[in-house]
């Protein structure tokens, strides 16, 4: 099956103004929009956040809020497929009691969590008054029949994960903050996975360490012999695409091929010693609860208080002076081509893209599923992460971007489907096919 792998940066100076709350409902939302949009129904998935999505400069975040991210985290597990696996960032947080400070990061999959403490060195500049406390659970899991590592940011730099599983791991994954990858310290057999997602935020490197480019990888790790040493002598390639610009982020991409056999095991450690942490919290630590759906329209940036088709002033009114749209020849209220659309609708009950509404609306077929197409229907290319997928306003069939540079103002305002069963409206000059154009 195909592994697509996503490396998630938001924007960090935006994000750090966020509350803890806030900031996994764009978390949520950006792993919801990184499903439906690049990933396919037999996909498998690997999305990876930056080190320190969960920081905070004013005061450092509490056992509490750990106890937050934890249970958020552990229901997020029970709503994913079996062939995804998120690795939702890391968390520096701090034990009062003990004037402790920790960075934790948190894996999950199918209904179980997996946990990891940073081992080496964390800075402490932010909270001078608390000493660094080493993790002492190993980095080295096991998801879906492949053999996976995880490491936080200095730990590379330590090859604390290559010490520990020298060579043999399918996935390496790397929460870097301000760490460059080092090929030597990789723990990964030929043909393995490397991943590195690193907080790309350039002005905040800018300001803390001048010079440093930030840049996130997935690279594939091989080994060739020298023709005349006989030496094993590393490959590391780039597999990633050009980075995806969205308003939820900049999303890495990369899609290849990785035999993996899903089965129900739970997600576990392949090395269990004495010092393994507990993945729960001490009972007496009050976890934090939420009430919000995990993939709900309440998360801020995709709600909004103006209904969708409402207005003090109604949109198609003869009362204007002016009217909505001035032309001598009327545009026809739907083209001949949507009575009889030659791509398969959804079932009957699929829910209606608006709520029912007394305003008379463009009539357009429901919006063809990406996930039915594999190929632009007008110039036979095969969709790609380059060659995206648009859908015309007016026959609403899925089309790439060469055969839909048309745009046209239609006489009613279009429904738009939007994220998490909402919809939204367009008006003016919309996108449509050259079979409708």
């Amino acid at each position: 099956m195909p592994l697509v792998i996503i490396v998630w940066n938001p924007v960090h100076e935006v994000l750090q103004k966020l509350s803890l709350g806030q900031k996994w409902e764009v978390f949520v939302a950006a792993l919801d929009v990184a499903q439906k949009r690049f990933v396919g129904v037999k996909d498998e998935l690997i999305f990876v956040a930056p080190d320190y999505l969960f920081h905070n400069d004013d005061e450092p975040y509490t056992t509490k809020d750990l106890g937050f991210y934890t249970s958020e985290m552990e229901s997020l597990s029970k709503q994913l497929p079996p062939k995804h696996l998120v690795v939702a960032g890391s968390m520096q947080w701090v034990d009062r009691g003990k004037k402790k400070l920790s960075v934790t990061a948190l894996v999950a999959s199918k209904e179980p969590v997996f946990r990891y403490d940073k081992k080496r060195k964390a800075d402490t500049e932010d909270s001078p008054q608390f000493a660094f406390n080493p993790g002492t659970t190993t980095g080295h899991f096991k998801w879906g029949g492949l053999s996976c590592g995880i490491e936080i940011c200095q730990d590379h730099e330590e090859t604390v994960l290559l010490s520990e599983v020298r060579n043999t791991l399918d996935i390496h994954i790397m929460l870097s903050f301000g760490q460059i990858r080092r090929d030597q310290h990789m723990a990964l057999k030929p043909g393995g996975i490397f991943i590195q997602c690193e907080l790309e935020s350039y002005e905040y490197w800018y300001k803390k360490k001048p010079g440093f480019v930030p840049v996130s990888n997935i690279c594939r790790y091989d080994a060739k012999r020298h023709q005349y040493s006989k030496l094993l002598i590393p490959q590391v390639t780039s597999i990633a695409d050009k980075p995806e610009e969205t308003t939820h982020g900049n999303f890495l991409l990369a899609k290849t091929e990785l035999h993996t056999t899903f089965t129900t095991a739970p997600l576990t450690s392949l090395i269990t010693t004495s010092t393994t942490q507990p993945f729960s919290l001490q009972p007496e630590m009050p976890l934090l609860t939420t009430s919000t759906p995990l993939l709900t329209t309440s998360t801020p940036l995709l709600t909004t208080s103006t209904p969708l088709l409402t207005t003090s002033t109604p949109l198609l009114t003869t009362s204007r002076t002016t009217p909505l749209l001035t032309t001598s020849t009327p545009l026809p209220l739907s083209p001949p081509k949507t009575t009889t659309p030659s791509f398969t609708l959804l079932p009957p009950t699929s829910k209606p893209v608006l709520p029912p509404t007394s305003l008379e609306v463009q009539q357009i077929p429901t919006w063809q599923e990406d996930d039915l197409v594999s190929r632009c229907p007008l110039c036979r290319r095969n969709f790609s992460f380059t060659l995206r997928r648009h859908h015309c306003r007016i026959c609403g069939k899925v089309v790439c971007d060469d055969c839909s540079t048309a745009r046209k103002i239609l006489q009613s305002p279009v429904p738009k489907p939007g994220f998490f069963g909402s919809s939204t409206v367009e008006e003016g000059a919309l996108r449509v096919c050259d079979s409708c154009k």
